[in-house]
């Protein structure tokens, strides 16, 4: 269903449009819930462009894709790439909402977290 409407978004508004982006973002989020992990980070990460051209790269949108490419990157295990790309999302989370909202609040624990993950696991491997 999604690859149809991909295939139809295409053919109207071309490859480089924030409705073709959604396209991708749907087929990215069915991959994730597949576990097919390396499809939904291609497809995620082939929205970002389009999105920030669009939307800018101080947009709230924006902020959800870093975050989602983090979460991505997180379960595949690549902490280091996550932890620049939450801090990406947080970045624009406190540029949009400011420092004491909901979703600045999620992004900087998000960031804070694993942050303490990659020291712990830093550590438990210079003890071996």
């Amino acid at each position: 269903m999604h690859l149809k409407g991909l295939a139809i978004r295409i053919n109207a508004s071309g490859e480089d449009h924030v409705d073709t982006a959604e396209s991708y973002t749907n087929i990215g989020s069915t991959m994730y819930a597949m576990h097919d992990l390396k499809g939904a980070l291609a497809m995620t990460e082939r929205t970002l462009p389009v999105e920030v051209k669009a939307l800018g790269e101080g947009h709230p949108v924006t902020a959800l894709k870093y975050n989602t490419i983090g979460r991505i990157l997180y379960t595949m295990g690549d902490l280091g790439a996550a932890l620049n790309i939450y801090m990406r999302s947080n970045k624009v989370c406190e540029k949009v909402y400011g420092h004491d909202h909901h979703y600045t609040k999620l992004t900087r624990d998000a960031v804070t977290n694993l942050e303490k993950q990659i020291k712990k696991t830093l550590r438990y491997n210079i003890i071996e």
